[in-house]
């Protein structure tokens, strides 16, 4: 008799999941935005990737990514939000277009069809042993729509949230310190993607289910201004076919996590080590 465990079916599932080389492009995707140049240079031509993520850190990854499905889930059962399932293509000047492809959008103009949307959901159910169980969830759905109703008459004006799940010390230093700038970058190209005045970033801990939000508008000068700098310096770098001086410093956690660490960035890391 064979010995497996569900762990390691798990892990094995999930390793099919890592791919081992980019895809050649030439387009940048807003995920990426603010990350090192070369690393992007690398993926964006397909260098293969010389660091894959562990089992454990892919398992991680998949369980933050449950986590976020749920919460989509959740809005998206109340009537309030879709996920667009396209990807907006934005282009400004003759940089390369940027990819959006926001994980929620939220949007209600008239609270009375949300409300008779949830009615006909109830109708519309068959006849089984989980009727009355799907009926009790659609009527806490539709009083949690009322007391939307009652505090925010006007409805909610369509704004974009990016999803962000993160371990406790990661939650701590974002608490303290704010979004994480490549995240805000992120979600500025679904702005300028959608056209839309504002949106937000929600952290959420995974381990306690503490929630950070943050609203980032569109017309921030700061993250305008190195937003355009990064698409910029990408589009000359692919489109002339010149590969990025190595940035590094120590203190910078992204290099860390690269996926071409052995190769560009490790020999650096150990030096360091070797000074201090």
């Amino acid at each position: 008799m064979n010995n497996w465990t569900l762990s390691t079916l798990m892990s094995e599932m999930i390793k099919t999941r890592a791919n081992k080389v980019g895809t050649p492009r030439r387009e940048v995707w807003a995920s990426e935005i603010g990350m090192p140049y070369l690393d992007r240079y690398m993926d964006m031509t397909s260098v293969p990737y010389t660091n894959l993520p562990d089992s454990k850190a892919l398992l991680n990854f998949f369980l933050g990514e449950q986590l976020e499905t749920g919460l989509k889930s959740i809005l998206e059962g109340l009537g309030i939000a879709f996920t667009d399932n396209e990807r907006v293509e934005y282009q400004i000047k003759d940089y390369l277009p940027v990819i959006a492809k926001p994980d929620l959008i939220v949007e209600v103009d008239n609270w009375d069809r949300v409300k008779q949307d949830l009615t006909e959901k109830a109708k519309a159910l068959p006849e089984d042993k989980y009727k009355e169980r799907e009926l009790e969830k659609l009527r806490n759905q539709y009083k949690v729509i009322e007391n939307f109703q009652t505090n925010y008459p006007a409805g909610l004006h369509k704004t974009i949230f990016e999803i962000k799940s993160t371990n406790s010390y990661a939650f701590k230093n974002i608490k303290r310190e704010g979004a994480k700038l490549h995240h805000e970058l992120q979600l500025l190209t679904y702005l300028k993607a959608y056209n839309l005045p504002e949106g937000h970033i929600i952290y959420v801990n995974k381990e306690f289910g503490d929630m950070n939000e943050f609203v980032i508008r569109a017309d921030n000068e700061r993250l305008n201004e190195l937003w355009e700098i990064d698409i910029q310096t990408m589009s000359f770098y692919i489109k002339n076919n010149i590969q990025p001086e190595l940035e590094f410093y120590a203190s910078d956690w992204r290099y860390k996590y690269s996926k071409y660490y052995d190769l560009l960035y490790k020999e650096l890391y150990e030096r360091e080590k070797t000074n201090d």
